[in-house]
């Protein structure tokens, strides 16, 4: 599975196409806190643009620190463009 570094941890990015929503969409997941269950996604219509894009986060996850939201956003942008 693909990761990135945030804080020392391996953090599993997952970006996939949603055909149902239409949707491109990149994933976090933290297997030491939460094996199988994104902590936040980050999603753009298909016909749309970064401005379009939306972070959602896992009512399960609890809170989730600002400065990793703001590193996933980072990672995400990067992979969208």
């Amino acid at each position: 599975m693909p990761s990135e570094e945030f804080d020392g941890r391996n953090i599993e990015v997952i970006d996939f196409g949603d055909v149902s929503s239409r949707e491109r969409v990149i994933e976090f997941r933290d297997p030491q806190i939460r094996r199988n269950d994104s902590i936040l996604a980050i999603s753009v219509p298909d016909e749309g643009s970064w401005r379009d894009a939306s972070i959602s986060i896992d009512p399960a996850a609890g809170d989730v620190p600002i400065s990793f939201a703001l590193w996933a956003i980072a990672v995400a942008q990067t992979r969208i463009g």
